[in-house]
Parts: structure tokens; sequence; C-alpha cells
């Protein structure tokens, strides 16, 4: 997504000429994330992406909006509890990108360690059993913290019914399963629906505008020195707080070269 010639060209002239109260270097969902959360709370915002909106890990995740189940074995609450607010919240704000979706368990005779479990029972004898309660335990938490927002129960499954659902499982000493209910996205476009967001609340915004070196005032960092990949010319951003949100990228952007100025 590349905003129009106009409009980006109106918002990199803003930059230059306006003080800012963060910078965000990123346009992924987590930058995107961190935009909408600061404009719409009333601070003064500017964010750039090198590339495109969502072009690195934020188009390439596995496109789930989980709730934490594989933590619930390790007794990891707190970031279950995590996890399923935020997937309800997901889903009741964006229904149009957050579908809930089945997940299936399969269960097979001997099966020790079943879809991951850090413990095992002798000779596999209940895990069946645990399964259910720990599914159960999940849905519990789903309806407490976060409200069922559309998400099914899970439910145990005969042999016969996991067969229909995953035709492609390995049959051999399969024995029964279970189905339970995350949800699903599609990540690219759900990051240009936050960057659309924050740009109706306000924060100015530009891709195609790489940060290539920090700017020092008496010390501390002010602002950022971004190149217009496709006017070829360089600006100065300066804002009180800089957000470095690009991910396996962040090293890169600390290491970039910081120089004294002094703002007029």
């Amino acid at each position: 997504m590349q905003p129009s010639t106009s409009v980006r060209t109106h918002n990199l002239s803003l930059m230059e000429s306006e003080q800012y109260d963060v910078l965000v270097i990123g346009g992924g969902v987590t930058g995107a994330g961190v935009a909408l959360d600061a404009v719409a709370r009333g601070y003064k915002v500017a964010l750039v992406e090198k590339v495109d909106f969502a072009s690195g890990t934020s188009s390439k995740s596995t496109k789930l909006v989980h709730g934490g189940i594989r933590y619930l074995p390790n007794f990891d609450f707190a970031l279950v509890h995590e996890a399923l607010v935020e997937r309800g919240t997901l889903l009741r704000n964006a229904p149009y990108l957050v579908k809930p979706v089945g997940f299936v368990l399969p269960l097979y005779e001997g099966d020790r360690h079943p879809v991951g479990l850090p413990f095992s029972t002798p000779g596999g004898i209940g895990l069946g059993l645990i399964m259910d309660i720990g599914l159960w335990m999940y849905d519990l938490m789903a309806g407490m913290f976060a409200g069922s927002r559309g998400v099914k129960r899970h439910r145990r499954l005969s042999r016969n019914k996991v067969m229909e659902l995953a035709p492609s499982l390995v049959t051999e000493k399969l024995k029964e399963g279970f189905i339970y209910y995350d949800a699903q996205t599609n990540d690219a476009r759900l990051t240009l629906a936050l960057i659309r967001t924050a740009a109706q609340f306000g924060a100015t915004i530009a891709n195609y505008a790489e940060v290539t070196s920090f700017v020092t005032e008496n010390g501390k960092v002010t602002g950022a020195h971004v190149l217009d990949q496709l006017g070829n010319q360089e600006i100065t951003v300066r804002a009180r707080h800089i957000v470095n949100a690009t991910g396996v990228f962040s090293e890169h952007i600390e290491e970039l070269p910081v120089m004294n100025h002094r703002f007029r």
C-alpha cells in the first residue's frame, strides 16, 4: 500500500516542519499499533517505513490470532490471559479481518506427548482426559476474560470424525481427537487497517522513507534523518521520543550513526 503521491509528499513536508512527540520507525503491525495507541492518547505522532507497510514479518506470519493455548501446559496463566483478551478484542473490533477457526488435535494409541504436552503418563493412559480438562480450562478462561466473541467451545471427536475433518492425517493407531477454536487473520490487511486508523486520528505517515541516522542535541537524541527514497531527498524529523519498531531490523537501527546538531 502506497499513499497517493500528493498525500505522501504533504506528509513528508509536515514531518520536516513540525515537532513531534513520538517518531515511530517501522510500518509493520507493531509500529502501526504503537502509532495508533500514541495518537489516540493525544500525542503528535509520525511514522516512517523504509519500504512498504507490512512488507516484512507482518505479511509473513502464521496468520493466527491465538489465545496462547500452548502456554497452558506450562501453567503460564498470565500469558494465556493476555493472549485471550487480545484475541477477544480483535474479534470484537475487526470481525471483517479476524475469524474463528477450528483446530483438530488427534490422539494416538501410546502417544506419550500429544500435541506437544511437556509431560506424559505411564503408557499414555488418561491423556485424553487431561486434554479434555485443559481445553475446558481454556474455554473457561476465554469466557471469563474475553467473552466467547463467537468462538465455539471445544468438543471431543470420534476416530471417524477426526479422519473426516483431517483426511491427510496418519490413521494408524489413531484413537480419537478434539477440536478447539482460535482465530485467523489476514496479517497484512490488519496492519494496513491500523495504519489507516492511525492516520485518521492524525498521525503523519509515510512509506519508502528510510531512517539513515539520528540527530542529537545536548547529548540527547532529538530526531532522525529520513531519506525519501522516491524523491531522493533527505529530511530531518524532530521528536521528543523515538520508538524502534523494526522487528528483526532493530539492531540495524540501533547501529545507525548519531550526529550532533542544533535545530534552529
